[in-house]
């Protein structure tokens, strides 16, 4: 098997076949590409789709949202949002189709050199780089501690909700806590209500001093994290970013 935390692919334009689709929210879709050539990635890269729509060429970034551990395809995730020109096809088209892709990118990516414990913090979609990661360490039984805090607006918009939830219940060093912004929480361990604020951001992450932070969402949450954290200590250089307009 390729060890992937040592290879960096240059990016290859190539087809895919989606081969699955399934619906993760109302409004969220993953896509399980099969690509025609060998593909190798790191966790936390992003692929370009292209797509014709209307007779237009459409091209959109998305982060794989699967491990490389899985050799054989890749999977994206996508959220119709307000502009849906790629994000609505992608929620619609049958499996079977063909899609162009371009990749990998991107040096928003974790292997096991870089730490022996991680802090992820996402926001909606920003998700998908991040269980990316989570599942690598996961998938290859790695002894790398995970934190990953995960903000929502409502229950029924959290992305991979039941496989966060079943690796919080089987892996010791997964740790997981989710808030909900627009709901009040039904007493569930590990979930809040409201946004991640600086207090409950310093407590969640006691401990894993010294650890890379990666942030993924909309520009101004990870403004908002990043400033939280340096007011807690956090040093800059730990830091890794990853946002979105849109």
């Amino acid at each position: 098997m390729t060890d992937h935390s040592r290879t960096r692919q240059r990016p290859v334009e190539q087809l895919a076949t989606i081969v699955e689709a399934r619906k993760e929210t109302a409004d969220t879709r993953t896509l399980r590409l099969k690509p025609q050539i060998p593909f190798s990635w790191l966790p936390g890269q992003f692929i370009t789709v292209r797509a014709e729509i209307d007779k237009k060429k459409v091209t959109r970034a998305y982060s794989i949202s699967s491990s490389p551990t899985k050799t054989e395809w890749l999977e994206i995730t996508v959220r119709q949002t307000a502009s849906p020109t790629m994000s609505k096809y992608l929620n619609e088209v049958a499996e079977g189709t063909q899609l162009t892709i371009k990749g990998p990118y991107g040096r928003f990516l974790w292997t096991e050199e870089v730490s022996k414990q991680v802090i992820l913090i996402g926001a909606g979609c920003g998700i998908t780089p991040l269980k990316a990661i989570a599942e690598y360490i996961l998938d290859k039984k790695l002894q790398a501690r995970i934190n990953l805090l995960y903000s929502c607006s409502r229950f029924d918009t959290v992305i991979f909700y039941k496989t966060l939830k079943e690796w919080k219940n089987s892996f010791p060093n997964f740790e997981f806590n989710l808030f909900i912004t627009r709901e009040k929480n039904t007493g569930q361990e590990g979930v809040f209500s409201g946004r991640i604020d600086k207090q409950r951001l310093e407590e969640l992450i006691a401990g894993y001093e010294g650890a890379p932070v990666y942030i993924c969402g909309s520009p101004s949450f990870v403004e908002s994290m990043q400033s939280m954290l340096s007011d807690i200590g956090v040093d800059s250089r730990l830091v890794k970013r990853e946002q979105w307009s849109g």
